[in-house]
């Protein structure tokens, strides 16, 4: 299955130091230039910390940022209120029949799913690495925790205690 990375996730387990679990969970991801252009070039320009840990994450895996024509890109989505990397993304997984997206937008998210790209996003990362037993019980409440009290991970408070019951309710 080929696992196609956003930047809101990306630059969410990076805020949270879980880049790893990329890798543990998917082997290895895809991740389109406009991804890497608003995550690593753009952050680093800002002076954003996680854009660094980034960079240095994708390095040591050895995971290049795949440069998209914009020729390949589907006409239809250019058109939607989308930005580069989500457009990209999108692209990309809709090549591959049996893809994963990896989006935290919802509006990209409703886009991918009306494609039949199958999505996650950061809070079913976390899930899955509970899952898998990459993270415990604790470690999953405490992330999810976090996320939900920075405003550097736009997730909301609402979605993040909707998915700590739904796992509450699912190991009962």
């Amino acid at each position: 299955m080929k696992v196609v990375l956003d930047s809101g996730p990306l630059m969410a387990l990076a805020k949270l130091n879980l880049l790893p679990l990329l890798k543990k969970l998917y082997g290895e991801v895809c991740i389109p230039e406009g991804v890497y252009h608003e995550s690593v070039t753009q952050g680093k320009k800002r002076g954003y910390e996680d854009a660094q840990t980034i960079e240095l994450f994708l390095n040591k895996q050895d995971w290049k940022p795949r440069e998209i024509d914009s020729k390949e890109i589907d006409e239809e989505l250019t058109h939607l209120k989308l930005d580069r990397g989500e457009i990209e993304c999108i692209s990309l997984a809709e090549k591959h029949q049996s893809s994963l997206v990896l989006l935290d937008d919802e509006y990209a998210r409703s886009a991918s799913r009306a494609r039949d790209i199958k999505v996650k996003g950061t809070l079913g990362i976390l899930v899955d690495a509970f899952r898998e037993n990459y993270i415990d019980l604790e470690e999953l409440d405490f992330y999810i925790e976090q996320i939900s009290y920075r405003d550097d991970i736009w997730i909301s408070k609402e979605l993040c205690k909707k998915v700590l019951q739904q796992v509450a309710k699912d190991r009962c």
